[in-house]
């Protein structure tokens, strides 16, 4: 059960940091915003379709390209309301350059997806609030009707923001820019990313990087040791953890339970005398332990990262 429990935390770590995907926002196409020409009948241009909540198209608005966003608020109440804050947006509306950029965005039960509605009223023109994050970061406020921050909304602060929006950081944990300080042309990061305190040395070298708790998901915080992290309020979490897209690499060992398949996961997380006892190095580097895929006890899946196929 504890090996079970520990192996678990690690894919809990890496979503912390993948920001980026939610951040980049798509501009749909203007006509689908600002509405088809209006038509020459006169009775029809006088009586657009507004009824809420049907798809109809809104008039035709006075848009403008300029960043930051200075002109008069697109009129959405023709589109269905979505999460809380969002509009369907009409698949038809997305042009073919922003086609892969869907997959970041949550369908709308009857077709299209959910776009937050300060982006269309904008045109995407808009400066999002600046905020701070976790670790007081700089971030932005953005919207909770994107998934990923959705998913993230109790480890992302508030701060300064709306109450549906999370205050998504400039950079990640290693430096690398998240994009949510740069969704429109006319923004970018104010403040030069700083390192975190690094923890776990081996010699001169840090293999882990201090972060707040309050910043994780308890499970994983629970695998974790303050170690040489200055602030109380920190833990160790292992470099690799950090990166998105990490995957942990497969490995086979034998200890006194026997021999097993498994995946390498960093010596530097919390490591109690039973997973100790029950786990050894095996095929992985020597700062890793190989966890078994599989409770050697049970035989049953063992909930470790990456086990699958």
């Amino acid at each position: 059960m504890i090996l079970t429990m520990r192996c678990r935390l690690f894919a809990l770590v890496a979503p912390l940091v993948a920001l980026a995907p939610a951040c980049a926002s798509p501009t749909p196409a203007a006509s689908a915003v600002e509405g088809d020409a209006p038509s020459t009948d006169d009775t029809e241009a006088a009586a657009p379709s507004r009824e809420k909540g049907k798809g109809t198209t809104p008039p035709p608005a006075k848009t403008t390209t300029a960043c930051p966003f200075d002109g008069a608020p697109i009129d959405v109440s023709g589109f269905t309301p979505c999460s809380d804050g969002g509009v369907c947006i009409p698949d038809k509306a997305f042009p073919p350059e922003q086609e892969a950029q869907k997959a970041r965005l949550g369908p709308c039960p009857s077709g299209g997806f959910c776009v937050p509605a300060k982006i269309v009223k904008s045109a995407n023109g808009a400066v999002p609030k600046t905020c701070r994050s976790f670790a007081s970061l700089e971030g932005r406020c953005t919207s909770m009707v994107f998934p990923d921050i959705q998913k993230q909304k109790d480890r992302l602060p508030q701060d300064a923001c709306d109450a549906n929006e999370r205050c998504a950081p400039c950079f990640d944990p290693m430096g690398k820019a998240t994009g949510a300080c740069s969704s429109v042309s006319c923004d970018a990061p104010k403040e030069t990313w700083k390192p975190f305190q690094g923890c776990c040395s081996s010699g001169s070298k840090s293999r882990g990087v201090c972060l707040p708790t309050a910043s994780m998901p308890p499970e994983a915080a629970s695998g974790l040791e303050r170690k040489e992290c200055g602030a109380s309020t920190d833990s160790c979490v292992p470099t690799e953890e950090t990166t998105d897209g990490f995957k942990h690499p497969k490995c086979s060992a034998s200890s006194l339970l026997g021999a097993y398949d498994g995946v390498c996961i960093s010596t530097c997380v919390k490591m109690d005398f039973l997973t100790q006892l029950g786990t050894a190095r095996g095929t992985c580097s020597a700062d890793s332990f190989c966890a078994p895929c599989e409770n050697p006890l049970t035989g049953e899946p063992s909930g470790a990262p990456d086990c699958g196929p």
